[in-house]
Parts: C-alpha cells; sequence; structure tokens
C-alpha cells in the first residue's frame, strides 16, 4: 500500500517554492487528520490545498472495527477495543525515560497514516462544564457548548449528519431504551443517597453502529470506527490536486532564516521546514532515505505541527522554540515540552457465572453508562470524576496487564470464586438437580477518571537523541480516594448484578448477598495515549508560560499553528478525543477565514 503514497520530495519542494501550498498540516492523526480533512471539504474559492507531512507510512488495519469481519464480543472483555490496545502496544514508537529518577511511561507515537486514530477505544465523553470554563478560553468554552462544536465533531466521528450527544444512539433499533431506564432507576436509586453523583446517561462512541433511516441500510454498510485514514486513502486514490501527502518523512525542526518577520505585525514566520525521509520507498529511489532535505514554506502558508504531545514538543525545542538553544526571552519563558501530564485513571471489574445462560433483562447486549461524581465531604469536595460503567461490553485499557489483576469473580449466588473456579463454572455441567444447565457470564466495569493539573516537573527533554526523553517527576495522587472508589464500585456491581441478573439465581434460604470486597488497579501514565499538555493554551492573553493563544496559533510567529493534544492547558477527566476533534475543526474554519 505505501507504493500508493509514492510522491517525489524534489517535486514537492518545487511546488513550494512557488508558493502552491496554502498549508502544510504535521501528522496525519485527529489533530493533523480532522483539521486537513476540515480545510480541504471547505466550500471556499478557490479550494485550500494542503500538504501533508506524515513520519510513517500505512498501517493496513486502520482500526479493528474496520476489518473485514468486525467482531465485538459483547460477553467476553476480548473485542475490538482489546485488540486495538494489543495493536497500540505493537506499533507505537519507543520514547525514553530519565531511569534515574521518572516514572514509567508506558504510552508512545504511533507513526503511521492516521496516527492514533487508528488504535483509539471509540468512547467520546466531552468535558465537564466546569472543568472547561476553569482552565480553557471563554471563546473556546462557548464555541464547544454553545455553537454545537461538541456535537459538529460527534457527527464526523459517527458518520451520521443528524446525530447528537444528547441522544447518542437510534436506540428502537436495539430495543435497549427501557433497560437502560431500569437500570437507570436501580443505580440512582442506590447511589444517589450515598454519594453526590449526577444522573447517569449513555456513553456516546465515536462509530457507525446503526443507521438512523431504513433507506441508507441497503447495499451500504456501517461506516465501522472513525479514523483518519478512510478520508486520507480516498483522496490520495483519487490523486486529489487539493491534498498532497508526503509519508515516511520526518519533520525535524521548523526553520526561520534571517531572522524573517511578518511586515504588518511584526512576528516571527517560518521560511521553512527540515525534513528526514525515514523510507526510500516514499519517492521510489534509492538515494533519498535518511537524508534530510529543505522545504521551503511559502509567504502565504500556514505550518502547523499535529506531531502529538511528544514529538511536537521535540519539533519546537529542536527549533529553538522555547529552549536554551533561543536567545529571545520571550521564547525561552515559554513552557515548551513542560506540563506534561496524564489524567488518572483507576478501575475494577467484576465477572460473575450465571446459569441458563441469560443474562436478564439485557440478554447478550452491552451496555456502557457515564456519570460525574464527587468524593469527599461537603467542605471538601473534589473535583468532578467521570464515572464509567460497561456492561458486557469491552474497555480500551482491560487488556493491561495492571488491570488484569483487578477483577472479582463470583458466581450467580455472588459468593467470591477464585479465577480457576470461575472458567470451571462457565464449561457448563449440571445443576443441583442433575438437569444440564448452559453458562453465561455478566462482566461489570467500573472505572473512574480524575482530572489533572499540568505539572511543569514533568517534560520533554531537550536532547539531540533521535529518540524522545521525558521525565516524569510528579503524578497526580489519588490514592487518598481510594476507600471511597472501592465502596462505590461494590455499590454498583452489587446493585447490578441484582438488577440485571435472574432472582432465581439467589436461593431463597440465603440472605441477599451482596458482591465481596472489590480491588482497584491505575492505569500506567499514557496507558491510553491520553497524555496532553507541553504546548498549553492560554486561558487568557497574555498568560504566563502558555505556548499557543485561543487560535492554537503559537505566540510570537504569524504562521505557526499547533493542533493536537499538546495544546490542553489541562488534562480532562473525559477522554480527550472529541475535544481535540472539535478544536481541530475550529482552527480550520479559523485558518479560512485569516487566508490572505
Amino acid at each position: 500500500m505505501d507504493a500508493v503514497l509514492q510522491v517525489s520530495i524534489q517535486n514537492v519542494i518545487r511546488r513550494c517554492q512557488a508558493d502552491y501550498y496554502d498549508y502544510i498540516v504535521v501528522g496525519s492523526g485527529f489533530g493533523g487528520g480532522v483539521l486537513t480533512q476540515t480545510l480541504c471539504t471547505a466550500p471556499v474559492k478557490p479550494p485550500a490545498r494542503v500538504l501533508l507531512i506524515e513520519r510513517g507510512g500505512f498501517e493496513f488495519s486502520s482500526h479493528c472495527l474496520n476489518t473485514p469481519r468486525p467482531h465485538w464480543a459483547t460477553t467476553l472483555t476480548e473485542g475490538p477495543s482489546q485488540d486495538n490496545d494489543i495493536v497500540f502496544r505493537a506499533v507505537k514508537s519507543s520514547v525514553n525515560t530519565v531511569s534515574s529518577s521518572s516514572y514509567e511511561y508506558t504510552g508512545g507515537p504511533v507513526h503511521c497514516i492516521g496516527g492514533r486514530s487508528i488504535v483509539w477505544g471509540l468512547y467520546t465523553p466531552t468535558m465537564h462544564p466546569d472543568e472547561a470554563s476553569a482552565h480553557f478560553p471563554a471563546s473556546v468554552c462557548s464555541y464547544l457548548s454553545e455553537k454545537d462544536g461538541y456535537n459538529k465533531a460527534y457527527r464526523l466521528l459517527c458518520n451520521d449528519k443528524k446525530a447528537n450527544l444528547a441522544s447518542p444512539y437510534p436506540l428502537t433499533v436495539f430495543t435497549i431504551e427501557s433497560v437502560i431506564q431500569n437500570v437507570n432507576k436501580a443505580l440512582d436509586e442506590g447511589i444517589g443517597r450515598q454519594f453526590n453523583a449526577r444522573p447517569f446517561e449513555v456513553c456516546a462512541m465515536g462509530a457507525q453502529f446503526a443507521s438512523h433511516e431504513a433507506e441508507d441500510v441497503l447495499y451500504r454498510p456501517l461506516a465501522g470506527a472513525f479514523s483518519t485514514v478512510s478520508w486520507i486513502m480516498g483522496r490520495v486514490h483519487n490523486h486529489d490536486e487539493q491534498l498532497t501527502v508526503l509519508a515516511n518523512t520526518q519533520v525535524v525542526t521548523v526553520n526561520q532564516d534571517d531572522h524573517a518577520t511578518d511586515a504588518a505585525s511584526g512576528k516571527k514566520i517560518v521560511t521553512s521546514l527540515t525534513v528526514r525521509q525515514t523510507s526510500s520507498t516514499t519517492c521510489g529511489c534509492c538515494s533519498c532515505g535518511e537524508k534530510e532535505w529543505t522545504i521551503p514554506v511559502g509567504k502565504k502558508t500556514r505550518v502547523v505541527l499535529s506531531a502529538g504531545t511528544i514529538d511536537t514538543a521535540v519539533i519546537a525545542l529542536r527549533s529553538g522554540i522555547g529552549s536554551s538553544l533561543s536567545h529571545e526571552p520571550d521564547q525561552t519563558e515559554m513552557n515548551v515540552g513542560r506540563g506534561l501530564m496524564d489524567h488518572d485513571i483507576w478501575g475494577t471489574r467484576f465477572e460473575i457465572a450465571t446459569e441458563g445462560g441469560d443474562l436478564g433483562e439485557l440478554g447478550a447486549k452491552p451496555l456502557k453508562l457515564q456519570s460525574w461524581v464527587r468524593f469527599g465531604n461537603e467542605s471538601n469536595k473534589s473535583d468532578w470524576v467521570l464515572l464509567n460503567i460497561a456492561i458486557n461490553a469491552p474497555l480500551f485499557f482491560t487488556g493491561e496487564s495492571t488491570f488484569a489483576r483487578a477483577v472479582t469473580y463470583m458466581d450467580g449466588n455472588l459468593d467470591l470464586l477464585t479465577e480457576p473456579q470461575f472458567e470451571d463454572k462457565l464449561r457448563g455441567g449440571s445443576n443441583r438437580n442433575g438437569e444440564d444447565v448452559k453458562r453465561g457470564k455478566m462482566t461489570i466495569q467500573v472505572v473512574y477518571e480524575f482530572c489533572a493539573n499540568l505539572n511543569n516537573s514533568n517534560r520533554v527533554l531537550d536532547t539531540p537523541q533521535l529518540t524522545p526523553t521525558l521525565l516524569i517527576e510528579r503524578l497526580d495522587d489519588n490514592s487518598p480516594k481510594v476507600p471511597e472508589m472501592c465502596k462505590l464500585a461494590s455499590c454498583i456491581g452489587d446493585i447490578l448484578a441484582k438488577a440485571i441478573s435472574k432472582p432465581y439465581y439467589i436461593p431463597a434460604d440465603k440472605h441477599i448477598p451482596s458482591v465481596p470486597p472489590t480491588k482497584l488497579a491505575r492505569a500506567g501514565f499514557g496507558a491510553v495515549a491520553h497524555e496532553v499538555g507541553t504546548m498549553r493554551m492560554a486561558k487568557t492573553p497574555g498568560e504566563k508560560g502558555a505556548v499557543v493563544d485561543e487560535n492554537l496559533g503559537v505566540i510570537g510567529w504569524s504562521n505557526l499553528y499547533v493542533c493536537d493534544l499538546s495544546v490542553f492547558p489541562v488534562s480532562p477527566a473525559a477522554n480527550p478525543t472529541l475535544t481535540l476533534t472539535a478544536l481541530a475543526q475550529r482552527l480550520g474554519h479559523h485558518l479560512l477565514e485569516v487566508r490572505p
């Protein structure tokens, strides 16, 4: 497939010398890929022309829901999300950490067409409004909520022009509306009295699972999971004049030649990029591999770094932006590479063996619910914590070894089992009356996601090595909340086990049981690719240490922007994918509005 992506870098350079491209986007994941699509599909005259530079090539599996036989094993933890976890760990690039004083980093960039969009877990929550208003500029918050930015992003992710986050699924297709209401009622009644929790709602997922329109179904397979690969490769196959994809090419630096500045604003301008071809397949000759090239940037061209939280910071530091290489005070005061943070994730899983192979009213259908909760007393409440409940459905990180240990196994009476005993139960057999029974199981996963402020002790180091090096000195410590998290998780498991499983599984001569004590596991830093903050956005103009403004323009530069998770001024509790998608669309419209 890489043969389709063969582009002559010499021809690209000649085009750039002729000021052919309006935009150069570095990186093709959720930030760069969505931004490029927004720019190229906008109904403007003349159409925008984009050079998209991607460090990697083409990976065959764009997403496990988009393979020839997508599967979702609803009663197992092994499903497409877990498969994606396996693929992510196989294709991610290596990142060094300072071994003597750093916490372990378990993530890594994904260098290929589509970036991390080929291995994400589909979950698309919005940020809590209080959290957004506390950290993001007012104009960004207004766009996300009041100007429907979140819904616009969600419609792209699920390939549905009528989609709305308030009602993410055509529930009548699955006839689970009553199930959701009943489960919600049980949770509200059981939890609301003990914890400060918001009403539960269905989790929105970034994939097309069903159509809202009956006429759309015939001869039109569902789009499956979103990735930026589909649109990009569609344009490549059609030899689109608007889009040039320069794959297998690493951007090393952005350059300002001869202290060039913008005549109108006096700000610095990027005049060229230094790139290094990482594979000779890009142009089809044997002389280009591992060679560095200089790509000129036209006078009207805007450059957008979307290489990810780590790689974007590395490019900026190598270029002297916010690093010791810069001799300008306004540049060294910027927190480039500093503030690296990932939200804290804790979770547990209940596995319940049931007789009869029937999972109660829910049947074999999966269900994911979410709510916002707060821990602590009235005088010392924590920030809002995103609570996820997955019933008979997989989550991205449950395949991680840490989470695999936080499992409570039970039988239909909610009595504790060892893992071998549980597996033995699932093999089937006879009940106490000697009758053959079919075995089934119900899975309940409870996950907590915490907001985390950026910490300047965590940073991408400015080193000459090709492989990035991280120093992670500080993590948010939510361990004091573990007792409350365990209590709430046990309460949820208890309520759902009784509400969903058949009542007659509990012998009449026994008291109503409760689930055994719960154990929690903590995800590693970067485990789900949500690290943020190395090119932070200013909440207000002139904010000390900020790197980009509210329109994601690098402060002090007129034609340089950033569009990836690095711009987040906080690591939100909610998975950041939907927010980044919305920010990419917003930036695309802004760039078109200010196009020379």
